[in-house]
C-alpha cells in the first residue's frame, strides 16, 4: 500500500516509492536522499503536529509535514 510520508506511523520503517512534483522542494528532497527504495522512519513528531524528525540513510532531518506529503512510501 502506497501512502504519503506525512501519514506514516511513528517508528515504522517504510520504503520510498517516489517524490511528487518537479519544483525546488522535490529536487531538494531527492538531494537529501529521498530516492526510490531508500528506507525512512519517522522517529519523533512535534506536539502540535507541524514537523517530524525523519531518520534516513543514518542521519536525522526535521521536516515540515506539508513537505513530507510530497514523498510517497510503501510498507
Amino acid at each position: 500500500m502506497v501512502i504519503k510520508l506525512n501519514q506514516a506511523k511513528k517508528n515504522k520503517e517504510y520504503k520510498v516509492v517516489s517524490v511528487l512534483g518537479l519544483n525546488n522542494i522535490s529536487v531538494r528532497l531527492k538531494e537529501l536522499g529521498f530516492v526510490k527504495n531508500t528506507i525512512v522512519k519517522i522517529t519523533h513528531l512535534s506536539i502540535f503536529g507541524g514537523t517530524a524528525i525523519v531518520n534516513i540513510r543514518g542521519y536525522f532531518l526535521c521536516i515540515k509535514k506539508n513537505v513530507l506529503s510530497k514523498v510517497l512510501v510503501s510498507d
